[in-house]
């Protein structure tokens, strides 16, 4: 058999967007929430002080980390990963300064903070990371070991993260606080969320209300990416050998198709995400693509 040009190399997988349109409302009510009870622990421990929520945005783990920052670690053994809470040492030192009965000023030296002065510190996160856990369903969950910038980090597979920028006010100093919830850990949140968007979206149409929707337990199904259909020669079938190559009718610029029975879903192309070949959803499939 004539021999096969070589397809181009895939487009790197884009990670998937944990924040689609639909979802930010919520997923922005929720970390409002969050920004509303750390600012109700500064308020405990410290005076003068103010909480704002930044835009919640998608980034990778070690994005979350600057070269001088403090991080404690939220490790998560329900699902085995770890989050972070993101804190400039420019913020935590006089944080820990006031709890000690100083003054919140701008520190003098940047430097990584005690062990004691970690545990001070500890006293405002530790109930902040309580509300992570309710808030996004993150499982039996507690603050691990505090290190200075990415490079302390365990070592994992990068993943993407939603990152929860607080923008903290204490006295004369300013700076940040910043949540880091992997994409493993927000899973079941963000199930959560999607059943309720659909809920909202089902309601609207006059179909089952949201109640409904989210009491259907979620069914697997297998989901088929193919070329599109090619006629080979019975006579061809039978004499094939390793090594010999299927010449297919599928146009290497077109896209593949997902389906689920005979039912054409999505159209995609391939992608590669660490070691496995991925299926990236490009649009949805229509009954006149496949007439085409």
């Amino acid at each position: 058999m004539a021999e096969a040009t070589a397809v181009p190399e895939v487009n790197p997988f884009q990670q998937s967007r944990l924040l689609t349109t639909e979802r930010t409302p919520l997923f922005t009510r929720t970390a409002e929430a969050l920004a509303e009870r750390l600012e109700e622990e500064l308020a405990r421990w410290l005076s003068d002080s103010t909480v704002k929520l930044e835009t919640p945005e998608q980034v990778m783990i070690p994005d979350l980390a600057g070269p001088d920052t403090d991080i404690a670690i939220i490790k998560s053994s329900y699902h085995l990963s770890h989050g972070i809470i993101a804190t400039e040492l420019e913020l935590a030192l006089p944080i820990v300064a006031t709890l000690c009965g100083g003054t919140a000023q701008p520190a003098q030296d940047v430097r990584p903070l005690s062990r004691l002065e970690t545990g001070l510190l500890d006293l405002i996160l530790q109930p902040v990371i309580d509300l992570v856990v309710e808030l996004f369903l993150v499982g039996p969950s507690d603050l691990g070991i505090h290190v200075v910038n990415a490079s302390g980090l365990p070592d994992s597979q990068p993943e993407p993260a939603i990152s929860i920028p607080l923008q903290i006010s204490v006295g004369a100093i300013e700076g940040r606080i910043v949540v880091g919830l992997t994409a493993g850990q927000l899973q079941t949140y963000i199930e959560d969320l999607d059943r309720r968007i659909a809920g909202r979206l089902a309601t609207k149409k006059g179909e089952p209300n949201a109640q409904v929707v989210r009491a259907v337990p979620s069914i697997p199904v297998d989901l088929v990416v193919g070329f599109a259909l090619t006629q080979i020669p019975a006579g061809h079938l039978a004499g094939l050998q390793v090594d010999d190559v299927l010449l297919t009718n599928h146009v290497v610029s077109r896209h593949l198709v997902a389906r689920i029975g005979p039912e054409r879903i999505f159209n995609v192309r391939a992608a590669q995400r660490g070691q496995r070949l991925v299926a990236e959803i490009v649009d949805q499939a229509t009954a006149e693509r496949e007439s085409q």
